[in-house]
């Protein structure tokens, strides 16, 4: 698996979070609707479409944030020895708690899947 294109999730659909989160639902064995997976992937950093947030979005573009972690990913996966997981990059989220704390990434770890909520590339 390894890293996810959500860049090119985000260029089509970065002002609807929510219409993104659809490609999600079987991951959650369809338990969750895309709204719930969104706030709740909310609550743990992930953007808001807005100006800042999409700003951001751009630098991770010209960083090849999702190369360089799926090359990162490969050359771990294969000295620990780990599962073979979807990552999900986004941007961190611009404002509230995030922006207080000057965070400048997050994310969140299920057992089948890994989110990744960045604002420097």
């Amino acid at each position: 698996m390894g890293v996810i294109s959500t860049n090119e999730w985000m260029r089509k659909d970065f002002n609807r979070p929510v219409q993104m989160m659809e490609r999600l639902k079987s991951t959650f064995n369809d338990t969750l609707d895309a709204e719930m997976i969104y706030h709740h992937l909310m609550k743990h950093g992930m953007y808001s479409p807005n100006q800042k947030t999409k700003l951001t979005w751009e630098d991770l573009k010209e960083n090849n944030v999702w190369e360089k972690t799926q090359s990162l990913f490969t050359a771990y996966k294969k000295l620990w020895g780990g599962p073979d997981v979807p990552i999900y990059i986004f941007p961190l989220m611009s404002s509230g708690i995030w922006n207080k704390k000057v965070e400048t990434k997050s994310g969140l770890a299920f057992k089948d899947k890994l989110f990744l909520f960045t604002a420097r590339g």
